[in-house]
């Protein structure tokens, strides 16, 4: 988690001032990301685990702060207001 924040830091992305809640996926940027990458790769016709780093790898690449940090601006817009209307309960959204 320090590093991650170090390098959101060093990427100039905002809006991650700390940990969220436990198990709150609605929350996670990181788990939005991870649920992303795992689509890429599995729409991808790996036959290898070779072509799969090659694929997570070409993901990465791909993946800039800013895209990053419009990940953290849709978190903050849509997902934390329906959390806060619905009183803290996941939003499912």
């Amino acid at each position: 988690m320090v590093i991650l924040l170090s390098a959101l830091h060093t990427d100039s992305i905002s809006g991650i001032y700390g940990k969220s809640p436990p198990k709150s996926l609605d929350l996670n940027p990181i788990e939005m990301i991870w649920n992303e990458k795992k689509e890429f790769v599995r729409k991808r016709n790996i036959q290898n685990d070779e072509e799969t780093v090659e694929d997570v790898l070409e993901f990465q690449i791909n993946f800039t702060p800013a895209k990053c940090q419009a990940y953290i601006n849709q978190l903050k817009k849509n997902k934390v207001i329906k959390i806060v209307i619905k009183n803290g309960d996941w939003s499912n959204c």
